[in-house]
């Protein structure tokens, strides 16, 4: 019925007044249900926009300079020995506590020294992240996609 509708209104020549009326009316709804289609799929793009959390972006060379919305990392390191979690930002601190791959890393909680900033630069300006590293403590991991990439969140 639908398509009758559309080929009644892309015929511009009706032979009576009820066949003009009747294509008036049918392109009425015809223009609704568009609008109605056009509007639904705005709302449902908006919501999925609102929705989508901001996960950080690596730079050209895989570094994260910022943690945006991202509160868990998981480790993508190689390395079958895991990933080494420093007690400073950079390759020169001692080793905390080493994680394996595949592990869930937590951005460092406030109430044990942790908190913002998370991301620390080391002595050769690299983005380190600092993450709960144990019992009541926090530690860095070299924050690069070779290393670590952001879970994203769903509510």
């Amino acid at each position: 019925m639908f398509e009758i509708a559309v080929l009644q209104i892309i015929d511009k020549t009706p032979k009576t007044n009820f066949e003009i009326m009747v294509n008036k009316e049918k392109s009425k709804m015809l223009r609704r249900l568009l609008t109605l289609s056009l509007v639904s799929s705005m709302s449902a793009i908006s919501t999925a926009a609102i929705a989508t959390p901001l996960m950080p972006r690596p730079d050209a060379n895989g570094d994260y300079y910022s943690v945006r919305e991202a509160s868990r990392w998981t480790v993508v390191d190689p390395d079958p020995d895991g990933l080494n979690c420093r007690s400073g930002p950079g390759a020169n601190y001692s080793v905390v506590v080493v994680q394996p791959q595949g592990q869930t890393l937590y951005l460092a909680s406030e109430h044990f020294g942790g908190g913002p900033p998370y991301i620390n630069l080391d002595e050769r300006d690299l983005p380190w992240l600092k993450v709960d590293g144990g019992y009541e403590s926090y530690c860095f991991v070299r924050a690069n996609t070779r290393f670590i990439r952001p879970i994203p969140t769903r509510d």
